[in-house]
């Protein structure tokens, strides 16, 4: 677990140094969101981190509502366009909790074309930090 977190904090900073910061584009399923993972003062700190790392230049967050018609992944789905002239890459979660990585472009087509299917459902990323501060209100009963 300690290795696990010490390798979220690595990406983290990643995306928040100041010089040449990885670009981030996230679609959150608004029932994802919503989901309480800890007390409600910890979803507080939650939204408003992800409200905070949604004005940084280079991240691009969306909430997908909960609304028919919104195409929504049965499992993460992660495009990485990773420069220097490599490959872009897929990765995705499989059903046996591993994770599958490609770069054939039918699987690249595939998955590209299911991540642009939620961020056309999703709404602006300008809502985004209304949503989550409404989200922090939320849990402020």
């Amino acid at each position: 677990m300690e290795e696990s977190v010490r390798l979220r904090m690595r990406r983290q900073e990643a995306l928040t140094r100041d010089e040449e910061p990885l670009k981030l584009w996230a679609v959150l399923y608004e029932p994802a969101l919503r989901y309480p993972i800890g007390a409600p003062h910890v979803m507080r700190e939650q939204y408003t981190h992800l409200a905070e790392l949604a004005t940084r230049d280079n991240i691009t967050l969306q909430v997908l509502p909960q609304t028919e018609g919104a195409y929504v992944a049965f499992h993460d789905v992660n495009v990485m366009s990773l420069g220097d002239g490599l490959p872009t890459t897929v990765q995705t979660d499989t059903a046996w909790a591993t994770v599958a990585v490609s770069d054939k472009p039918k699987e690249v087509h595939r998955l590209s074309r299911q991540f642009d299917a939620m961020v056309a459902g999703a709404l602006p990323p300008m809502d985004t930090p209304k949503i989550l501060h409404q989200l922090v209100r939320e849990t402020e009963g």
